[in-house]
């Protein structure tokens, strides 16, 4: 009886301070506490007899399971972390240790699952992460997380003859005389104005941070704006794309009781097979985008060899 009673205690400490789930050993949920319940939005009773996959977020692969299984096939405990998915659908994190039940023949028979709730600590990881790939003024991807795609987009290239891509350089004319007369807080409302055309003309998707394909944009600072197009069905393709999101410029900023006119210079280049990383696809439109400064801004330039010797040491204040 005391025993018994010294059972129900411990039951009692750890129901609340911690979630608990209790399955068969085919995955059917046949026991869950209050707070395990609570935080996918269900009940204990909702709960039973549902298979613990219905509540699983999807965010592992299959061998991540396969080789958790296989160790608490052999009664050994597992720790780590799970997320599962609650009524609402949203992602919940739990730092879990799994400890195998096994019965007289010393086969598996229930997993008992203990938890703590790690959601804030995983969003907060998460914050951080994207405040180091993102551009704080405009939210789009930095220098890092945009030459990560652009890596990518080399590597492909490099596999697939087929798969073609195009990188924009884009320098914005009067943007210092916009912060020199109107001041700096409209000096970013034009920066945040346009990230936001750039985006929206070119269709980018930049909300996810391991986005593969698509076009993408980012800003490396200052006026200094990139564009990745992937794919590409050929470079006429990619120049007209450039022509048109230089006409989209021709339209007036308003900011506040401001209106103001800033068009860009654009260099293009486009994927080609030596091309080894990023920065040396990025440093060959730089050098384009140049040559169309030099041809009087507000147009565009492909790029070709000669323009890194040109465009050396005599580069223009932009």
């Amino acid at each position: 009886e005391e025993a018994l009673h010294q059972l129900n205690c411990y039951q009692v400490v750890v129901d609340t301070h911690a979630m608990v789930c209790v399955t068969d050993d085919v995955g059917t949920i046949v026991r869950a506490n209050g707070k395990f319940a609570t935080m996918v939005g269900s009940t204990p009773n909702e709960l039973i007899g549902k298979s613990y996959a219905s509540i699983d977020a999807r965010r592992f692969t299959r061998t991540f399971w396969d080789e958790m299984k296989d160790l608490l096939r052999r009664g050994e405990i597992w720790h780590g972390e799970v997320c599962v998915r609650d009524r609402n659908g949203l992602s919940r994190w739990i730092d879990t240790t799994i400890v195998p039940y096994t019965d007289i023949r010393q086969q598996v028979v229930q997993l008992i699952s203990v938890g703590t709730d790690i959601t804030a600590k995983k969003r907060y990881e998460a914050e951080l992460v994207n405040a180091a790939r993102r551009d704080q003024l405009t939210g789009l991807p930095n220098r890092f997380l945009f030459t990560a795609r652009l890596d990518h987009a080399i590597r492909r290239a490099q596999r697939d003859d087929e798969y073609r891509f195009a990188v924009l350089f884009l320098d914005f004319d009067r943007f210092k005389e916009v912060n020199d007369t109107l001041g700096h807080d409209v000096g970013d409302l034009l920066l945040q104005e346009i990230a936001g055309r750039l985006s929206n003309e070119l269709e980018a998707d930049d909300s996810v941070e391991t986005q593969i394909e698509g076009n993408s944009v980012g800003r490396f600072g200052g006026d200094e704006f990139v564009a990745l197009l992937s794919p590409v069905t050929d470079d006429l393709a990619a120049i007209a794309a450039a022509e048109r999101l230089l006409a989209s410029f021709s339209e007036t900023f308003r900011l506040g009781s401001h209106e103001v006119h800033s068009t860009p210079s654009i260099g293009i280049a486009f994927s080609d097979a030596h091309y080894g990383a990023a920065e040396e696809v990025i440093r060959d439109a730089d050098a384009a985008m140049y040559e169309a400064k030099r041809a009087g801004k507000a147009c565009l330039r492909v790029y070709s060899p000669d323009m890194i010797i040109s465009a050396g040491p005599e580069m223009p204040a932009r």
